[in-house]
């Protein structure tokens, strides 16, 4: 038996290393349907039956749908929701740290380190 550390709550658990514990996974799923039906559903409603507008930042977003912060981030960084748009006060490129919608690095990133790495096995070929 491996007891571990939940890397988000702290709370121990039998687990591998670096993994979260069940109740913050669920945490996580509960939050994915949340943000995702927030996200694509075509008429947004509140509990009184008022039109809610698209969130246009981190904040507002995780206010509308209840989900905490660190959840929509993991989400988005792992590409496990489909946004058009970058969020004000969201996500940055780990590299530029220009603001992008989802994943952790922009295009123009990505294309440069693409663009290294085949240089890199051409280079090797040459060799």
């Amino acid at each position: 038996m491996n007891f571990v550390v939940c890397k988000q709550c702290g709370k121990i658990f039998e687990g591998l290393p670096d993994s979260l514990c069940p109740r913050c996974m669920m945490d996580i799923d509960d939050g994915f349907r949340a943000v995702y039906h927030f996200l694509n559903s075509g008429r947004l409603r509140d509990a009184n039956g008022k039109d809610i507008k698209k969130a246009e930042s981190m904040k507002e977003l995780c206010e509308k749908t209840k989900v905490p912060e660190w959840i929509v981030v993991k989400l988005l960084r792992e590409e496990k929701l489909n946004i058009k748009y970058a969020l004000e006060g969201g996500l940055e490129c780990e590299v530029c740290h220009k603001p992008i919608a989802m994943g952790e690095m922009c295009d123009t990133c990505k294309d440069n380190l693409s663009n290294q790495f085949y240089t890199g096995l051409q280079d090797r070929k040459l060799r």
